[in-house]
Parts: C-alpha cells; structure tokens; sequence
C-alpha cells in the first residue's frame, strides 16, 4: 500500500466551502463558508491547507498577514489526523 503523498498549499476564496466544513470538525461554534470567503477577499487574511495529493482536506490555517507578520487566526484539523504533525508542517 503507497501512503498518502501530502500536499500544503495557499488556498483563496474559492476554497472557502471546504475550509468551513473543516473548521465545523474543530470548533463547537464554526466560521460559516461567507465569514471564510469575505475574509479571504478582503485582502489581508491568507489560508493555507494540507491535503492529500489524491484529494481530501486534512488541516488548514488562516492567517492576518500585516506588514509581514502574521497572526494566526484559525487552525483546524480534521479529528482522525491530529497528532501527526499536520498543524507544525502548516505553520512551516
């Protein structure tokens, strides 16, 4: 069996669908799809994921990105991949 080959990429308003059914795994009270995607319009919040190559989310993190420095915002993982290192390899 080949393992999962992980991809981390930056995503934008487009994947705010998929990052609000992540987001509803991870926290009791949810970002809804139009908080992600006027966020990720605005202009100065970026959101990154870690997928599987052949498809499926696994984590993601939003990020207020401000004369260079960021603040994390928002950072969920799907529950059958946490503790594997997914929330350290997205913030790299």
């Amino acid at each position: 069996m080949t393992p999962d080959v992980l991809v981390v990429e930056e995503v934008g308003a487009e994947a705010a669908d998929a990052l609000a059914a992540l987001d509803a795994t991870a926290f009791d009270v949810p970002w809804s799809a139009a908080a992600m995607q006027a966020l990720l319009q605005e202009g100065l919040t970026r959101a990154w994921v870690v997928r599987r190559e052949a498809g499926g989310l696994l984590a993601a993190a939003l990020l207020l990105v401000v004369s260079g420095e960021g603040e994390l915002l928002r950072m969920a993982v799907v529950p059958e991949a946490r503790r594997r290192g997914l929330g350290r390899l997205i913030l790299h």
